[in-house]
């Protein structure tokens, strides 16, 4: 039982941490600093975690896709591309309470399969579809939870940021994990829409919204955004393009679509650049804490606590999928306030 000790205060350090506020990177560079310290480790396992940073993070060419996927999903925001989107959903299916939530639905989805970012798409969707959601009836709750939740498949839907880190730290082949995603997500997807509509069989209020566009306005408005989305899962699920690759292609694509609408200037351009290097490193930043905890909290033994409480739920995979997606879902929510 001793020897459980230090991880278990480490792991409950950690936590206690980042429920207090303070940045996620540096409570787990913090915890991993401090328990070096209180162990018996020797203090040159600094100089390991320093080598492992640079290794594990600094020099792995996969994470160049995370800045161009943020990249891509800032360039749409900046410029409007995603506003119109939303907007031209919004008047072919808003007609209803129950059309007004699908739409925020769909461009959620959307969002989330052009920027693989959830802070993109959550405070673009409050500030354009929570006004409409209120005229269409929907109390508070319930149109800050759609919200919420159709910002939030970014974390699931390809291209995800989570998922390339999750790739590299699992070394699974990201193209595997796109694929593998793609299911679950449409799934929760259609969950969401049930409940949607099962929450506005009440409202029969009309929203105030234009006349139905037609075809040829709808294929305008959102045909250049599921192209682009199209062509970058398409290129890494098929192999003709590695996740890197496929990120400068939406890069590209992102910058090709503000020419194609006109909507191009090097104002939004270095602004989105300005903000992808902020976001990136916050990313990168956790990246770099959750190396080092991790290092430190194997070296105390701590992967012997973690599959001695995992089995004593059972080793069935179904029972340790149970177990741990509660912990994953508490760790990205915690990971958002970052």
């Amino acid at each position: 039982m001793s020897e459980a000790v230090l991880p278990l205060a480490m792991a409950a350090l950690t936590l206690a941490g980042i429920l207090a506020g303070y940045r996620v990177g540096m409570v787990l560079a913090g915890a991993a600093a401090l328990f070096i310290l209180l162990s018996d480790l020797p203090t040159a396992y600094f100089n390991l975690l320093v080598s492992r940073i640079y290794a594990n993070v600094l020099s792995n060419w996969l994470l160049v896709a995370i800045p161009m996927f943020i990249f891509m999903g800032l360039v749409l925001e900046k410029s409007g591309v995603a506003e119109r989107a939303l907007r031209a959903a919004q008047t072919a299916l808003g007609g209803s309470a129950a059309g007004m939530g699908i739409s925020v639905l769909v461009i959620g989805m959307l969002l989330a399969a052009s920027s693989g970012i959830v802070g993109a798409s959550v405070v673009l969707l409050a500030m354009l579809a929570l006004p409409q959601l209120q005229d269409a009836g929907y109390d508070n709750a319930t149109s800050a939870g759609l919200i919420a939740s159709s910002g939030t498949l970014a974390i699931l839907i390809p291209p995800s940021v989570m998922l390339i880190v999750l790739g590299d730290q699992l070394q699974t082949p990201v193209p595997d994990m796109f694929a593998g995603a793609i299911g679950p997500g449409l799934l929760l997807v259609a969950a969401y829409g049930a409940l949607v509509i099962w929450r506005a069989r009440g409202l029969a209020r009309q929203v105030r919204s234009g006349p139905p566009p037609s075809p040829l306005r709808l294929l305008i408005d959102l045909g250049p955004l599921i192209v682009l989305v199209v062509c970058v899962l398409g290129s890494i699920i098929a192999g003709l393009a590695t996740p890197t690759e496929a990120s400068g292609l939406g890069a590209f694509g992102a910058i090709l679509i503000t020419l194609i609408y006109g909507k191009f200037h090097w104002a939004t351009v270095f602004e989105a650049a300005r903000q992808t290097v902020v976001t990136t490193s916050m990313v990168l930043l956790v990246m770099i804490g959750a190396t080092c905890f991790a290092a430190v909290f194997k070296a105390i033994g701590g992967d012997d606590v973690v599959e001695v409480g995992l089995m004593a739920f059972g080793d069935g995979p179904y029972t340790v999928l149970i177990v741990v997606t509660p912990l994953r879902d508490a760790n990205d929510h915690h990971a958002r306030r970052c």
